[in-house]
């Protein structure tokens, strides 16, 4: 019976071993990625929150909008996003318009719902 005893230990100590491996690797993968993936280990830094009267601030994006007739405009993101939920407006803005990490084009800005969605909020 003691030894049946020490391998329920042993097999105590993997597992423990085994979810604290986990665990640092996801914390790792955590801190070493931006946007904060999830689900993970850390809390989020709620920067995208809306302040005490409601509002949220924008999402740093410059967005510009060029019409055929060679005229642009460039339109407030919090403005774009105003009836879009505030906790999920930051992430809705940064997949439709931010470049990619190496700089290029984001090519959905060319998707035509994406087009009308824009055309019906920046008239």
């Amino acid at each position: 019976m003691p030894e049946t005893e020490a391998k329920r230990s042993n097999r105590r100590l993997i597992a423990i071993a085994a979810l604290a491996v986990a665990l640092l690797v996801q914390g790792a993968y955590s801190f070493g990625v931006r946007p904060e993936p999830y689900p993970t280990i850390r809390m989020p830094s709620f920067g995208g929150v809306p302040n005490a009267d409601g509002e949220f601030s924008g999402s740093g994006l410059d967005i510009t909008l060029h019409y055929t007739d060679g005229s642009t405009i460039s339109p407030n993101p919090v403005d774009l996003a105003g009836d879009i939920r505030y906790s999920s407006a930051r992430a809705s803005l940064d997949y439709a318009f931010r470049p990619s990490g190496a700089g290029d084009r984001n090519t959905r800005t060319a998707d035509p719902e994406l087009v009308e969605w824009l055309r019906n909020r920046s008239v």
